[in-house]
């Protein structure tokens, strides 16, 4: 028992001693899905996420914090949904949760115009 005991206090030190990082709301780059040079809530460090490019689509994911040249990758399966991300360099893991919203819109001039859809990051959390 006085084991089991142990194992629980360690286990919840370790879950205490997570870094929680907020995301503050920023608009899109373009007509990509990705949101450049976000605020966080530490003083001076920003993080840059590159997403797939369709609304609603799952697919690949990577996260950057500018204070370490690492990449996080993972898999994206929507807004509002955690992913796990994992450090390229050793492996760690952290887990991402964002809510966003976008809109659908005409780019271009003239003949040369397309559909292309326009982000924005309402807000988020990192849990690393």
């Amino acid at each position: 028992m006085k084991i089991l005991l142990a194992v629980g206090l360690l286990a919840l030190a370790g879950m205490s001693s997570a870094d929680t990082i907020d995301l503050h709301t920023t608009a899109g780059s373009q007509c990509l899905h990705q949101y450049h040079d976000i605020d966080t809530s530490l003083p001076g460090m920003t993080v840059t996420m590159w997403a797939p490019q369709l609304a609603g689509s799952q697919g690949g994911i990577s996260l950057s914090f500018s204070n370490d040249t690492a990449l996080w990758t993972g898999t994206f399966y929507g807004s509002g949904i955690p992913t796990m991300l994992t450090r390229d360099v050793t492996g760690q893991q952290l887990t991402l949760n964002f809510t966003e919203t976008w809109y659908r819109t005409l780019a271009g001039a003239g003949r040369a115009r397309w559909w292309c859809y326009k982000w924005t990051l309402q807000a988020g959390l990192i849990i690393r």
